[in-house]
């Protein structure tokens, strides 16, 4: 009896761990791209290695209105499902990549400035050539800084966001660094 005892408790309790993750991963996780969400974002920014240096980027897409009201919402999801993963192709060979909220997406990348500059270039150049985006005519601003992880990550974000303010300034498809 001991024994049945032992090994029902052990199951109930190893589904309860399993149902417990499921649900924080759910809790972090924007259900119609399947990126990270903010809560999600923050728990991952936390982790990283504070002895490298971080890009962390803010971007959203150009008049992404325009293409709700001319192509339905319904578009509007597939185009931003299809941005996320096009977005993540890049960025999550270097780091983490989530959805901040309606068309904004934010990212925190690791590694050599060379190349994950590139990184964010290609993203670029994969919308633009991308055949599932092209009836949309879609682009993108992006503004991104560089974090050693002594500022709050609120402050970093603001100062990316203030390089996205200023592409959107320029008319929108442009990448802005801000020191």
């Amino acid at each position: 009896v001991v024994i049945v005892i032992s090994l029902i408790l052990v199951i109930v309790v190893k589904s309860l761990t399993n149902y417990q993750n499921k649900i924080y991963s759910l809790a972090k996780t924007d259900y119609l791209t399947l990126l990270l969400n903010r809560r999600g974002f923050n728990a991952e920014y936390s982790k990283f290695n504070k002895s490298e240096e971080a890009l962390v980027f803010i971007t959203d897409i150009d008049r992404f209105k325009d293409i709700n009201d001319k192509h339905g919402h319904s578009q509007g999801d597939l185009v931003l499902r299809r941005v996320a993963k096009l977005i993540n192709d890049e960025v999550s060979k270097y780091g983490k990549l989530s959805r901040w909220g309606g068309d904004e997406f934010t990212g925190v990348m690791i590694g050599e400035r060379v190349i994950i500059e590139k990184a964010l270039s290609n993203v670029f150049e994969s919308l633009k050539t991308d055949d599932i985006l092209q009836p949309y005519n879609l682009s993108i601003s992006l503004g991104y800084t560089y974090t050693n992880f002594d500022t709050n990550m609120d402050d970093v974000l603001s100062k990316a966001d203030q390089g996205l303010y200023i592409a959107k300034s320029k008319g929108g498809n442009h990448i802005e660094y801000i020191k």
